[in-house]
Order: C-alpha cells, then structure tokens, then sequence
C-alpha cells in the first residue's frame, strides 16, 4: 500500500453520527435524513450502490458551512463531494399520525424495525393509514410522480395517495399483483401536479401486506438552478462550483482550490438554489497526491 498525502480536513463528512457538528446551518432549515444505501436511482438509471445511513437534505434556499482551521498555507487541496437533486424526500417513521390494525413491528428494544439497513413501517395491510403533515408540492406545483419505497409484498395490494383528508383527492394508487421479496425498491407511479401544502395520506387496500421504508415526490424533467459548493478563505475571495446531478456518480464533484500565503483557515459551503431539494454524502477535502496533481 501507499501511504496518502493528507486525511479529510473536514469533520462529519458522511453525517454518520446523525447530528449536525462540527456543521453549522447557515440559513434555513437543512435536515439529516436516514435513508440508508442510496442505491434508490430514479427509474432505469444505473446508479452507483451506496452503503451510508445518513445524508444531508437542503430544501431550497438551505446552506450549511463548516469551518476548517490548520490548513497549510499555499497550498493546493480539493474539496470532493456526492451532490444530487431530487423531491422531497420522507422516511416512513416520519408519520404525523397512523392507524394499524395489530401491532407494528419493532426491534428487540422496542424501536423502529430494520430490514435490510433501512427502518420500515410495516407490516402494512387492508385498512392500515398512514398521514404525513404538511407536504410543500411548490407554487407553482412541481411535482409529477410519487415513489414508495417498499419490500416484503405478498399477494395483491394496493397503496392509495389522498391529499388533505381519507376523503379527500385520490392523487394515486400504486398496485403490485405479484409477490417482491428482495432488495427496498422505489415503485414509481404519475401524480397530477397540485400546487400549495398538503397532507398526504397513505391507504391500504387487498388482501396483500408490505413494508414500507419511505416515499418521496419527483419530477421528469428537472429545471433550473441546482446546488453550489464553495470555499471561502479568510484572504482569499470565494471559489465556487455549480452542480446539476440528478444521481448519485460514480465519480463525486470536486472543486480544487490553492491556499494564500499565511493563510490557515477556510470555510466549506453548500447552498441549494433550486426548487426541489438537495442531497449531500461523502464530503472529503484532502490534499492532492503528487503523482495526481
């Protein structure tokens, strides 16, 4: 082996701990989301299979920064990300309210069940609801399908969207006949575009059962700004990147930058500047290796 030319400078890189530090929310109200694997690529795209728990989530307008001190001076560094824009995105213990008919399942001390890395709501069937409060579908609207992510389907079932109320506008309805027992999967289905923030409820219907990781809302055609990466040192003006990735690659961004004489200290950014939302993992900022530079 070979020894590297310098660790990550920066701190909480894949926000595996689950909180924020050493991060600071700059603006907004950005969110660490557990949505393990991020292997979910939107339909027909080969996306890279990841194996982290946690990532960041920007809504629009959300920036975060982290301050990193010690560097060297004069110096070049590269700062490596994995960037993509998606909808909104919820895991399924997110509920704001459910109605289960028997118990759920849950690990040994009582928490959310785990199958596969990913916590599930489940076992779901005939009857079974669940709402999510306060959806943001945008203004104008910009969303044009949902996505459940789920496994464990056995025999017919059906999983109805109503926006607001049980009663209220049937957006969708995601039906699987046959039986799917392997990996979490996305099961995508077209939504008519409504504008404004909804309550979305989930409505179990047939004689089938599932588990259910999470959902999330998307669109076809993606448009408009997308996320910047910035580094900003204390003599120096900012560099900054712009970024448009709708997947996880298997290649992160990179934005390189040199150091100022006498200057030990940057400042790392990333801000959403789209509608949609804003995904982070994996951030590393390293020194260069000499043969590479």
């Amino acid at each position: 082996y070979s020894e590297l030319n310098s660790k990550s400078a920066i701190g909480n890189g894949g926000f595996e701990s689950g909180a924020w530090e050493p991060w600071e929310a700059a603006a907004g109200t950005p969110k660490i989301v557990y949505e393990c694997a991020w292997d979910f690529s939107r339909d027909g795209y080969p996306s890279i299979v990841r194996s982290n728990k946690y990532g960041a989530m920007l809504g629009p307008g959300d920036r975060i920064e982290q301050r990193i001190t010690g560097v060297a001076s004069g110096a070049a560094y590269e700062l490596w990300a994995g960037i993509k824009i998606d909808g909104e995105y919820r895991s399924a213990e997110q509920f704001d309210d459910i109605h289960k008919n028997g118990a759920l399942d849950t690990t040994p001390d009582g928490g959310y069940a785990v199958y596969r890395d990913l916590r599930y709501i489940g076992q779901l069937t005939e009857g079974d609801w669940l709402k999510y409060a306060a959806v943001d579908f945008g203004s104008p609207g910009k969303y044009d399908h949902i996505a459940l992510g789920m496994t464990k389907i056995f025999d017919s079932v059906t999983v109805e969207v109503y926006l607001d109320s049980l009663e209220g506008e049937r957006i969708a309805a995601i039906s699987q006949e046959m039986d799917y027992d392997d990996v979490w999967r996305y099961f995508s289905t077209p939504i008519p575009i409504r504008a404004g923030i909804h309550d979305v409820y989930f409505k179990i219907k047939g004689p089938g059962r599932l588990l259910l990781s999470g959902f999330k809302l998307g669109h076809n055609n993606f448009f408009g700004n997308g996320a910047t990466m910035a580094v900003q040192g204390s003599q120096s003006p900012i560099i900054e990147r712009g970024v448009f990735r709708l997947n996880w690659e298997a290649k992160m961004v990179k934005l390189p930058f040199t150091t100022k004489p006498d200057e030990t200290e940057v400042v790392v950014s990333f801000e959403n500047k789209s509608r949609y939302f804003v995904y982070l993992d994996d951030i590393g900022m390293w020194r260069p290796d000499p043969e590479e530079s």
